[in-house]
């Protein structure tokens, strides 16, 4: 159907060679399911709803952004950063890699080690009020690291670059 203003509705299917269109388009709730490639510059949604991309499970299903700029493999799982063919859960690729954990002045930012039944049997904390590192083991502090020295079991002593609690051999 094709209003007065130029405006197209359907409920159905559009058959021909193909389809272009010029402005904004809306599916009212529906789904767009079995095309081929897609060429968009910008994919939104209505506030507090999320946008899913379900992908095939078998090799190849991959959604891939900018050429390998970012890749999510459907078989996998696997997701690659820098690479068409990630090899482990992340795969960052690049010449000089590097991976940031960022976040407001006088936090801690973590990261955590765990299990299914403990999340957080081990972190390496860095405190930016501080800027000092902290190595946990059990949720317990077992090495903090500050501008003054290294502490292994106990915070490290004034004036010491090293201070361990205990026996060492």
């Amino acid at each position: 159907n094709i209003t007065a203003s130029g405006n197209i509705s359907s409920s159905g299917t559009i058959f021909g060679g193909g389809l272009d269109i010029n402005g904004t388009t809306t599916f009212n709730g529906g789904d767009i399911t079995n095309v081929g490639n897609i060429a968009l510059d910008t994919i939104s949604s209505d506030a507090g709803t999320s946008i899913g991309v379900t992908l095939g499970t078998d090799s190849g299903d991959d959604f891939n952004v900018g050429s390998g700029k970012l890749v999510v493999e459907g078989d996998t799982g696997r997701v690659g950063i820098g690479t068409t063919s990630p090899q482990t859960h992340l795969d960052v690729s690049s010449s000089n890699p590097e991976i940031a954990l960022t976040g407001p002045e006088n936090n801690t930012g973590s990261l955590v080690f765990g299990d299914d039944t403990f999340y957080k049997a081990g972190r390496i904390e860095y405190m930016h009020g501080t800027n000092e590192f902290v190595f946990k083991n059990a949720s317990t502090e077992r090495m903090r690291l500050t501008a003054a020295g290294l502490g292994i079991g106990v915070l490290p002593a004034n004036g010491q670059r090293l201070t361990v609690e205990g026996n060492i051999s």
